[in-house]
């Protein structure tokens, strides 16, 4: 009865701290792309957003081999950029064709299917 007891409490401990984990995440996901988008006074997270847009342009990783990139970086840092640059190019796109819309006064027509 008693180790049923340990793994539930084990389990319940486990369980809010990947619920703290993913709160955490999502914050830290929330300022990049924030900064990504309006530019940071954090000179440092403005240098790594600059050194991911290299990496992801010219497609040279930051490290020599994948052992020798920070995996934070990797699995979580690269993706949200390469997100927040997206996210940003579809906006600009949407921007570009309002205001080309707005002196043409025509509606884009679709390309048929």
């Amino acid at each position: 009865m008693g180790s049923q007891d340990a793994r539930r409490r084990s389990a319940k401990k486990l369980n809010q701290f990947d619920d703290e984990l993913t709160d955490t995440l999502d914050a830290m996901e929330d300022v990049v792309h924030q900064a990504v988008e309006d530019g940071t006074e954090d000179l440092v997270l403005a240098n790594l957003i600059e050194i991911t847009r290299l990496d992801l342009s010219t497609n040279q990783p930051i490290a020599r081999t994948l052992m020798d990139e920070p995996v934070f970086y990797r699995r979580f840092f690269k993706k949200w950029v390469q997100e927040a640059i997206r996210e940003q190019s579809v906006m600009d796109e949407a921007l570009a064709e309002a205001l080309n819309l707005a002196k043409t006064g025509r509606q884009r027509v679709p390309p048929p299917a």
